[in-house]
C-alpha cells in the first residue's frame, strides 16, 4: 500500500512525501527491490547519493538481474565522480537488457 501510494505521490510531485511513504514501505518490506530503487532515484534526485547509492546497491543484490537498479547505480556512481564503478554499473545493466537505449545514453555520456 505504501509503495503504490508514494508512486502516486511522484506522479503529483511531492516528492517529499513520496519520500517518506517508499521509506514505510522499506521499513515494511526491507528486500523489496523496487521500493528500493524508486527511493534511491528521489535520493539521487535531492543529491542525497551516498543514502541512495546503499539503497541501489541493495536492490541489486536482492535481484542481481536488476537492469534498472544497476543503471540507476551507474547514474549516482558517476555523480560521486566514481566513474571506473559507474562504467560497470552501466556495462551490467547492458548485459542484463540489450535494448537500454536510457543506459546507452548514460554511458555515452560516461565516455
Amino acid at each position: 500500500v505504501h509503495y503504490n501510494i508514494a508512486k502516486k505521490l511522484v506522479d503529483e510531485k511531492n516528492v517529499d512525501d513520496a519520500v517518506l511513504f517508499y521509506k514505510e514501505s522499506v521499513r515494511l518490506e526491507p528486500e523489496y527491490e523496487h521500493a528500493l530503487n524508486n527511493l534511491g532515484n528521489l535520493l539521487k534526485t535531492q543529491k542525497k547519493f551516498a543514502e541512495s547509492e546503499n539503497l541501489l546497491r541493495k536492490a541489486t543484490e536482492i535481484n542481481p538481474k536488476f537492469a534498472a537498479a544497476f543503471m540507476n547505480l551507474g547514474i549516482v556512481e558517476q555523480a560521486q565522480g566514481n566513474f571506473y564503478q559507474a562504467e560497470k554499473d552501466y556495462l551490467k545493466a547492458l548485459a542484463l537488457r540489450n535494448n537500454y537505449p536510457d543506459c546507452q545514453f548514460n554511458l555515452g555520456n560516461l565516455y
